[in-house]
C-alpha cells in the first residue's frame, strides 16, 4: 500500500525506540515493584484462612549478606475478621538471583501471635562465592495475596569496579560529610566510582537506603561511561520523607536493567530528623 513504506534505517530507527522504552519500563519495574519473573504459584486458597489475607508483609533479616552469611527471610500475615490467626496455614515462598533463576524456595507454617496476624519465617542455604552478587528478589504468597521484598549479596568475584568515599553531601553540593538531616532536606549521596575493565564502559551507580528492619524506602541511579581505569564522582538524591535511622548502599550494576552488582557494596548510616 501507498504511504506505508519504511526505509531500512526507519525501521533500525523504530526498533530502537521500541527497546528503550521496554528498557525503562523494566527498570521503574523493578525500582517500585521489586519484581521479576513469578516463581511461587500461591494463587489459590489455602483452607485454613479461607481467602480472606487482609496484608502480607515479608522481609529479609538482614539487608546485606556476604559469602558463608546464612539467608533468613520472616513475615506476617493478618486475615479478615472471623478468619483466625491461620495457624496452621502456609506461606510459599521464593528467592530469585540476579540472574533470573529460583535460588531458593520453601513452604513454611504460619503460627499465631495476637489475634487476627500471624508470623513465619524461614531459613535458606548460605551465600557462597559462586553465587552471583546482586540484588535478590523475594517473593512470597498467600491465598492470593503477594508481597515482594528484596537484600543485596556481596561477593568479590568478578567485580569490574569500586566505589569509594561514599558520603552524604549538603544540599550546596560542597561535600561535607553530614551524617544527620531533618524531614523535607535533600539527601544528596555522592560515591566516587572507578571502572577496574581495560576498556570503557557504561556503568550504573545505584544508591538504596533501607530502614532498621532492612526494607527499602528510596532507590535511585545514574547512569554513566567510564573510562578504563578511570574515576568519576558521583550523585544521586531524593528528599528525606520520615524521620529515623537508615542506612545507605551504593553499589555499581553494568546497566541499569540489570540486577547483578559488579563492584563492592559501600555503606553509611544516617539519622533523618523531624
Amino acid at each position: 500500500m501507498k504511504g506505508l513504506k519504511f526505509s531500512s534505517a526507519k525501521w533500525i530507527l523504530v526498533a530502537v525506540g521500541l527497546c528503550l522504552l521496554l528498557g525503562i519500563a523494566v527498570v521503574l519495574f523493578f525500582t517500585v515493584n521489586g519484581g521479576g519473573r513469578e516463581v511461587i504459584s500461591s494463587g489459590g486458597v489455602d483452607g485454613v484462612l479461607n481467602g480472606s489475607v487482609v496484608e502480607l508483609q515479608v522481609r529479609s533479616v538482614r539487608a546485606l549478606y556476604g559469602v558463608g552469611d546464612a539467608v533468613q527471610v520472616e513475615g506476617t500475615v493478618v486475615a479478615g475478621a472471623g478468619a483466625g490467626a491461620g495457624a496452621g496455614g502456609s506461606v510459599e515462598i521464593g528467592v530469585v538471583d540476579p540472574e533470573g533463576r529460583l535460588w531458593a524456595s520453601d513452604k513454611v507454617k504460619l503460627s499465631s501471635v495476637a489475634g487476627n496476624t500471624s508470623a513465619f519465617s524461614a531459613s535458606f542455604r548460605s551465600v557462597r562465592e559462586d553465587d552471583p552478587a546482586g540484588v535478590y528478589l523475594i517473593q512470597a504468597g498467600l491465598d492470593g495475596v503477594r508481597y515482594n521484598a528484596s537484600f543485596l549479596v556481596s561477593t568479590s568475584s568478578g567485580l569490574t569496579a569500586e566505589v569509594r568515599g561514599l558520603r552524604l553531601q549538603d544540599a550546596g553540593g560542597s561535600g561535607g560529610n553530614v551524617r544527620n538531616r531533618r524531614v523535607g532536606d535533600m539527601l544528596l549521596v555522592a560515591g566516587s566510582v572507578t571502572n577496574l575493565a581495560k576498556v570503557s564502559s557504561d556503568l550504573s551507580f545505584i544508591v538504596e537506603m533501607r530502614n532498621a528492619s532492612g526494607s527499602l524506602v528510596e532507590s535511585g541511579y545514574v547512569g554513566t561511561v567510564v573510562s578504563a581505569g578511570g574515576e568519576k564522582v558521583l550523585t544521586v538524591g531524593w528528599p528525606a520523607k520520615a524521620e529515623g535511622v537508615y542506612t545507605i548502599y551504593a553499589y555499581v550494576q553494568d546497566d541499569a536493567q540489570s540486577r547483578r552488582i559488579i563492584s563492592n557494596i559501600a555503606t553509611f548510616t544516617i539519622s533523618v530528623q523531624k
